[in-house]
């Protein structure tokens, strides 16, 4: 499969299940150094001192190993005529991508991601991002991958942890809007299906090409984000993305039922894959609660004067709103803690 996407002045091609060519000349590769080693035989066609290993944490994500990065493409004098690669789950997506944005004003930029969640997520639609004072996505740009490589078979190397990560993106991506991958998900027994990839990447990627640069409608992929960015912070990334992620969209349904935006009923719609599937672990969060600063809320890079929030009106509806009660976001944190689910 092979489909193109615009996103604004660049085109992004996702193309699905193909092995990509590798030549030797004016190609470098940033690469996840646990996926070269789970995957060697991937990377026979490229010559090593080409590939920059990366050690993949959110720690690293940092403008001192971008200083690194840039530092060795200048000593291997890479300029604009060259693709730079980035091979690797999200984080390593993250930083590629807002190298590639910055080395000689822009340069031509491939990604293969090689994680679920990045695949559904960090790969598309062109958000680049480094952490700065343990402030998740502080510094970033937009810059879509020319060409994003989907090969399902790096998932047989992800252990169900980092299945689930995935997971938690796909569940949320099928409750922004209506469609049928809500069903999907529930008959699939959390067994990943070339389609059930497809159509998640489908439904991200046309949300992202009617609003590229993050300005209407694709606010509402954020859902659980603002809620997932403080838990990461406070954790100090202890709890990752795609568990944050689950954690903060139970707080936004939550948040929306004390609102009187949606009923008992939705509630439990909403809620039921996470429990069906047991996704949402909430054991550490109670131990970094005493860690929470509220002024963390409004780093976050979605606030401005106030607290933006994407929260449920419905099921399969979401909506974007300024929230001034921000005493109730630590409150619901607190509160969903109460009971593992």
């Amino acid at each position: 499969m092979r489909k193109m996407y615009r996103l604004n002045h660049k085109s992004s091609e996702v193309i699905y299940g193909e092995i990509p060519k590798f030549s030797y000349s004016l190609n470098l590769y940033i690469v996840d150094k646990n996926v070269f080693e789970l995957h060697q035989t991937f990377f026979n066609e490229i010559n090593s001192n080409d590939i920059y290993f990366f050690d993949a944490s959110e720690g690293n994500k940092s403008f001192f190993e971008v200083q690194k990065i840039i530092e060795w493409l200048k000593n291997k004098n890479f300029n604009r005529s060259g693709t730079m690669w980035g091979i690797g789950g999200g984080i390593t997506l993250d930083i590629t991508g807002f190298v590639a944005s910055i080395f000689m004003r822009g340069c031509k930029l491939n990604f293969i991601p090689t994680t679920l969640l990045a695949m559904v997520d960090a790969a598309l639609g062109g958000k680049t991002a480094v952490n700065l004072s343990n402030i998740k996505n502080m510094i970033g740009t937009f810059y879509p991958a020319e060409k994003i490589y989907i090969e399902p078979n790096f998932l047989t190397t992800l252990s169900s942890t980092e299945l689930k990560e995935g997971w938690s993106e796909i569940i949320k991506i099928s409750l922004i809007q209506e469609s049928n991958l809500y069903e999907e998900i529930l008959q699939s027994n959390l067994k990943v299906s070339d389609d059930i990839i497809q159509k998640a990447i489908s439904l991200k990627m046309e949300i992202c090409e009617r609003d590229p640069e993050d300005r209407a409608e694709r606010n509402l992929l954020n859902l659980g984000h603002t809620f997932a960015h403080i838990i990461e912070s406070i954790s100090q990334f202890e709890i990752s993305h795609g568990n944050a992620v689950a954690i903060g969209i139970e707080s936004a349904a939550l948040l929306s039922l004390r609102s009187r935006w949606i009923s008992k009923e939705v509630f439990e719609k909403i809620m039921f894959p996470w429990r069906k599937f047991k996704l949402i672990r909430k054991k550490k969060l109670i131990n970094y609660m005493k860690n929470f600063d509220e002024n963390l809320i409004y780093k976050d890079k979605k606030m401005s004067q106030q607290i933006n929030l994407i929260l449920f009106n419905g099921f399969q509806s979401t909506f974007k709103t300024n929230f001034k009660k921000n005493h109730l976001i630590k409150e619901i944190l607190l509160d969903i803690t109460k009971n593992e689910v």
